[in-house]
């Protein structure tokens, strides 16, 4: 018989032996369990062990903050009128004929709904969200924007120029006499 001196550590010549455990060795014992784990094990133990267990409780999601407040403008009357219906805002901007995006601007407070739309708004909200005027231009200016007309379109069904008719919106200046009668007939057409 021939002897050929192999290398320890090598089966054949370039080959390692492949590390192994004699069989009568145990596996090393599994890492212990986290105390989360072990928390989590004793709950579903507990769990199952409650006669209530199967209970599910429910409760109204609450309002969030910009909700429990009054609304000041119509952005925030919409906005609440909204979110108590259980609508999206794509809903509302379906049902008022407006895209999605200035529905977001409106609650937000980016921006103005304008003349137009203000109609449908009230209508979609059920009320009128304006408190009673101070002054007669207030009065005018809310008019006006119930009936959707722009500040220069009411001008010119009052005979005045837009400048005018802001001034008197904001309450600078009382109207002539001679447009006394004018701005009453305005005003009469939204108690008809």
């Amino acid at each position: 018989m021939i002897e050929t001196s192999v290398p320890v550590g090598m089966s054949s010549p370039g080959w390692p032996l492949m590390a192994s455990r004699p069989r009568s060795t145990p596996a090393p014992p599994p890492p212990p369990p986290s105390p989360w784990e072990a928390l989590w094990r004793e709950l579903r133990i507990a769990a199952l062990a409650l006669p209530c267990w199967h209970l599910r409780l429910s409760a109204r999601k609450p309002l969030p903050p910009a909700l429990r407040r009054e609304p000041r403008t119509l952005g925030e009357h919409l906005r609440r009128a909204r979110v108590q219906r259980g609508l999206k805002q794509g809903d509302v901007a379906n049902e008022i004929g407006v895209g999605v995006r200035a529905v977001i601007d409106w609650e937000l407070g980016y921006r103005r709904p304008p003349a137009r739309f203000i109609p449908r708004i009230t209508a979609f909200l059920g009320y009128c969200p304006w408190k009673a005027p101070e002054h007669a231009g207030e009065r005018l200016r809310i008019t006006r924007e119930a009936l959707g007309l722009c500040l220069e379109r009411a001008a010119a069904v009052l005979g005045v120029g837009r400048s005018t008719a802001d001034r008197w919106e904001r309450g600078r200046r009382r109207p002539p006499a001679s447009c006394r009668r004018s701005l009453l007939a305005l005003l009469a057409i939204l108690g008809e």
